[in-house]
């Protein structure tokens, strides 16, 4: 994938939760943690690419920081076929 695409994808995945109070998006009591957030931005991720019908296998990996020591990241290989997807937190 270019990295302009990429970017591109990126900002527009990230723009729906930018400046926004998470606790009120996600209403089914999910505590939005940094490694639930780096999970939903991993599937936003699969599925704008999805959706686009972008021509993408490989591996998406999330790593979200909340500070200069802590992290926390998902990641997962897009495989040929859309119908599996493996996924892992990382350690």
């Amino acid at each position: 994938m270019d990295i302009g695409q990429a970017s591109s994808m990126l900002s527009q995945v990230l723009s729906k939760y930018n400046l926004q109070n998470l606790d009120e998006l996600f209403i089914h009591g999910e505590y939005t943690t940094s490694e639930f957030m780096a999970q939903q931005v991993f599937h936003d991720l699969v599925h704008w690419i999805q959706k686009h019908n972008i021509p993408f296998v490989g591996e998406i990996h999330v790593k979200l920081w909340e500070s200069h020591k802590a992290w926390a990241c998902y990641r997962g290989m897009i495989p040929p076929s859309p119908l599996v997807v493996e996924t892992e937190e990382c350690t």
